[in-house]
């Protein structure tokens, strides 16, 4: 392990440890010496971020998290983007809180770039924007369901999209599909259905690249689990299955979530086990599939650290002391960015605990 990449760990532990759920926290280097990517190869894009919905905040709060954000050195923000919320009956859309938040990312960028000592430089480091389209209003879904069930006409959806690109293409170039579709709970509390997820993104995909021509597709994070259905499919079998689906002509990119949970940064892959290395074997899953080309991005990873002293409930979640973790993560980093010339940003999976309660593991 470098020392830089163990300085990066350092620095970063300290916000991690109260923001992150699943992912606990990580840290951020970049290398600079992994082999060049093919020409339009959108793992190029690398870099460090974070999920966070910034319509939580205040103004005076929003402009304080983004400048702590950019101190930081993380410049990807993943926020959600809720059509059950945004509108609420067909045709009657609400964009107050998103058009509040999208014009304060774009004020930052512009006072960063000329206050920048370096226009390119700055450009750089200007914060970048994935939308998650998820959720479906009650109107568009069957009757008694969670917001988390896909609509019952995926047309209604793709339209949502197209409007939300056609508002905010110059803000956002990066739409991804849904969360964690793999999951029942993500997919209305019924049998989880690649072929229909499929349909799901064609729909969307079309729609926002008729809107933005610019815009690049992200599949769904693909939750990483070992179960093979029919309530939950684990990943790398559901996205084989959306490969035969021939859903590839519907994303640029695919997300994928290596959390290290129980184990080590450098445990060799296994498919009958979760860990940061499972990325190998979803990019071999890509590659039987004829597809060398197209990245993986991992939009949330990580390992959870809990204080020595914590005396709130109990953590669902694999964790160790942050002297433990904070290595692990310096090191899986290193791996990374070393060997995987196909991985994109790396993303942890939140960015603060505003609205969770004191005693959640999840702060």
């Amino acid at each position: 392990m470098t020392q830089r990449a163990l300085r990066w760990s350092l620095i970063f532990l300290p916000l991690f440890i109260i923001s992150l759920p699943a992912a606990g926290y990580f840290a951020f280097q970049l290398r600079r010496n992994a082999p060049p990517p093919p020409a339009g190869f959108l793992a190029a894009d690398k870099g460090y971020g974070a999920a966070i919905d910034l319509t939580q905040y205040d103004d005076d709060a929003l402009a304080d998290t983004l400048a702590a954000m950019r101190q930081s050195g993380l410049v990807w923000l993943r926020q959600p983007i809720r059509w059950a919320e945004l509108e609420p009956s067909p045709g009657q859309l609400n964009w107050q809180a998103l058009d509040r938040v999208f014009a304060a990312v774009a004020r930052n960028n512009q006072k960063a770039l000329e206050t920048g000592s370096r226009a390119a430089a700055s450009r750089q480091k200007n914060f970048k924007l994935i939308a998650v389209l998820e959720t479906a209003p009650s109107w568009a879904r069957p009757a008694d369901t969670p917001p988390t069930t896909p609509p019952t006409e995926f047309s209604n959806f793709g339209n949502f999209a197209r409007v939300f690109a056609a508002r905010y293409g110059q803000t956002v170039d990066y739409y991804q599909i849904w969360h964690q579709p793999n999951l029942s709970a993500n997919w209305g509390d019924t049998f989880v259905d690649p072929a229909a997820y499929a349909d799901l993104l064609r729909e969307a995909a079309l729609n926002i690249r008729a809107a933005d021509p610019e815009a690049h597709i992200l599949t769904a994070a693909l939750a990483a689990t070992l179960e093979d259905g029919p309530l939950n499919l684990n990943e790398l079998a559901y996205l084989d299955q959306l490969y035969q689906a021939k859903a590839n002509r519907w994303f640029d990119i695919v997300a994928i979530q290596p959390y290290g949970l129980w184990t080590k940064p450098l445990d060799a892959p296994d498919p009958g086990l979760l860990n940061f290395r499972r990325a190998e074997l979803a990019r071999q899953v890509m590659l039987n599939h004829g597809d060398p080309d197209t990245p993986l991005w991992a939009t949330a990873f990580g390992w959870v650290a809990m204080p020595a002293d914590w005396s709130g409930q109990p953590s669902p979640w694999s964790n160790d002391l942050p002297s433990v973790q904070s290595p692990r993560t310096a090191t899986a980093i290193e791996h990374a960015r070393r060997n995987w010339p196909w991985l994109g940003p790396m993303l942890a999976a939140r960015w603060d605990a505003a609205g969770l309660a004191a005693d959640d593991p999840a702060r």
